[in-house]
């Protein structure tokens, strides 16, 4: 989806959550220490660009607690700047794959909710690749087409 965006004449700054370790959100442990690191650098990230293009995969039919736990982090208020901040007025685009027959569908629908809280305007269109597993196996695949 990288690539797709790439070509369309985006600029893209591909992103892995593992790379921003965080602790498990607790209002507790922010009232004691603050924000972590990781969310004050993923809050300039988010700030520095116009949309999000966010590829879920689904865990037990939702998010996955990782993606949940970066977005909780990163809509904390931080100094005097709402927590809104990196995502109001955001364009987000989500995409999911999953071995299932719903592609991660599911999951997508849980993301949406969130990120309209959150003030992002999630474009209606979104893709869900279901039976990943094999269909990105095929290259040929006809579920790859256009990417």
């Amino acid at each position: 989806m990288a690539r797709a965006a790439i070509e369309a004449g985006a600029e893209v700054t591909l992103i892995d959550l593992k790379d921003f370790s965080l602790p498990l959100y607790n209002g507790d442990l922010e009232l004691s220490h603050g924000l972590p690191e990781a969310s004050v650098r993923l809050k300039a990230l988010l700030k520095s660009h116009h949309g999000l293009l966010i590829a879920c995969p689904e865990y037990n039919g939702s998010i996955t607690p990782l993606l949940k736990n970066t977005l909780d982090w990163v809509s904390r208020p931080h100094g005097e700047e709402s927590g809104l901040v990196p995502y109001q007025g955001k364009l987000g685009a989500l995409v999911s794959a999953s071995e299932g027959h719903l592609g991660g569908l599911r999951s997508l629908r849980h993301v949406r909710e969130i990120l309209t809280a959150l003030q992002v305007l999630v474009i209606p269109k979104q893709m869900a690749l279901a039976r990943a597993d094999k269909e990105l196996a095929n290259p040929a695949s006809p579920a790859l087409a256009g990417l």
